[in-house]
Parts: structure tokens; C-alpha cells; sequence
């Protein structure tokens, strides 16, 4: 299991960087941080408070997932609002599967 989490990070990581290297051309990029692997399981560990987004469909948030990770697969994401918390002052951490 704890095998299956480090991979989903890892992926969900590259496409937050990959992502972040095609926001480089837009001026929201200082918006959207690349974070990294190392960063978010050092946030898992420390019990920070974020709200992690599994952004993949409902089958593949099914077959396993990131514990605690709320799933908004792209179908839902013109009513995310309701799915994100109240407090916009956590951080929220987006992963998918990539581009495909």
C-alpha cells in the first residue's frame, strides 16, 4: 500500500511539474508553485494541513488512491467550488495520471 501511494505521488508530481513548465509562459505561474515529491510526503508526515484533489476519474480513484485525497475527476471540474474547503487559506494539491 505504501508502495502504491509513493507511485501515485510521483506521478501526480510529475505532471504538477510538467504542467508547471507549460505555465511558465503565463503570468499565473507565481500562482500555481511546482511542488515535489519530497515536499508533499514531508507534509503527509508532519500532519500539515492541505487539501490534496485526485483529479482522475471516479474508476481510477476506486482502484487506489492517496489516503485523504477528495476526487474531482474533469467532468466534475466546472463545480469544483463545492468540493473545495471553506478555509481558502490551505493549500490545495492537485494529481492526475498526465496528459493523454
Amino acid at each position: 500500500m505504501r508502495k502504491a501511494i509513493l507511485i501515485l505521488i510521483s506521478i501526480a508530481l510529475v505532471l504538477v511539474a510538467a504542467a508547471a513548465a507549460l505555465a511558465q509562459k503565463a503570468p499565473q505561474q507565481e500562482m500555481f508553485p511546482e511542488i515535489g515529491t519530497a515536499e508533499v510526503k514531508k507534509m503527509m508526515d508532519g500532519g500539515e494541513n492541505f487539501f490534496l484533489v485526485d483529479a482522475r476519474t471516479a474508476q481510477e480513484y476506486a482502484q487506489g488512491h492517496i489516503p485523504g485525497a477528495v476526487n474531482v475527476p474533469p467532468e466534475k471540474f466546472g463545480i469544483i467550488a463545492g468540493y473545495l474547503p471553506n478555509n481558502k487559506g490551505i493549500l490545495v494539491v492537485f494529481y492526475c495520471r498526465g496528459y493523454g
